[in-house]
């Protein structure tokens, strides 16, 4: 058994198996109270009754928190960065829920793990996942437009002229240029 209070005066309910999670009880006024209404969790955490003791304590509810929130009430922002994602030298800067790393200029993806130009080629990390979809685009869109994506991405990447022009001689049936790309 559990009460919940109702503006000094305290009604009680009976625990079951069925005991619905989000409890409100309905006042004379058609307004609802109990543990969970108002909602005492932050951040979009969710208020489940509970019978559950903080210390000697009582409390009725708990609070279960989405990614990226901690505590009682899920008022806590946990600092992602504390785990060290940026790689590389990458500085990392904690946001609500989520974090940003800012890449020193010779790395880049999300965590600063794949390395731009040759280092990317002989590796073929960013490469990889880069040119899996321009290869899969050509198949769908007209080949001048899946070209043009290539040769953005080939660029980016620092593959050379080479790459671009071999490219295009296979897929597109080009002939290669005599003087360079």
């Amino acid at each position: 058994m559990f009460s919940l209070l109702k503006r000094n005066t305290c009604c009680t309910a009976v625990a079951s198996a069925s005991f619905p999670k989000h409890l409100v009880v309905p006042q004379s006024n058609n307004r609802y109270s109990g543990p969970c209404h108002p909602n005492p969790c932050h951040n979009r955490g969710t208020c489940e009754i509970s019978e559950t003791y903080r210390g000697d304590t009582f409390i009725g509810y708990v609070c279960k928190c989405p990614p990226g929130f901690s505590g009682v009430h899920c008022q806590h922002n946990i600092n992602e960065c504390e785990r060290d994602p940026c790689k590389n030298g990458g500085i990392c800067t904690d946001l609500v829920a989520n974090y940003s790393c800012e890449c020193p200029g010779e790395y880049m993806g999300r965590n600063c793990q794949y390395s731009k130009g040759q280092r990317a080629k002989a590796r073929g990390l960013a490469a990889s996942a880069a040119l899996t979809d321009d290869w899969q685009a050509a198949r769908y869109e007209r080949p001048f437009a899946a070209a043009r994506r290539f040769e953005a991405v080939t660029k980016l990447l620092d593959f050379g002229d080479d790459a671009v022009q071999k490219w295009q001689q296979r897929l597109l049936g080009r002939k290669p240029k005599a003087s360079g790309y």
